[in-house]
């Protein structure tokens, strides 16, 4: 199974580096998936839930949020990179 994972400096002035990480629902195959996806993990230690809800993963505008806390949205362009590069790899 996919899994994204990565760091990138944060803006806030409590901590240095933000931890990504986030699984899929089901395996992510080129041409073959089958969508909803629900994305869940963790952003630093808060729990995060995005819904790709197409094949189209370039765009916020092409998920769903349920959960995701409110002092990383800055965060959330880069995230939807990365789903974009697994999606279509």
């Amino acid at each position: 199974m996919v899994k994204i994972e990565f760091s990138v400096d944060s803006e806030m002035p409590f901590e240095r580096k933000v931890n990504i990480s986030l699984v899929p629902n089901k395996d992510i195959h080129q041409y073959k998936n089958i969508y909803p996806v629900i994305w869940t993990g963790f952003i630093g230690n808060e729990k995060v839930e995005l819904v790709q809800k197409t094949d189209a993963s370039i765009s916020i505008d092409d998920f769903e949020i349920i959960s995701f806390p409110e002092k990383y949205k800055y965060l959330l362009t880069q995230i939807v990179r990365k789903i974009d590069d697994i999606s279509n790899f």
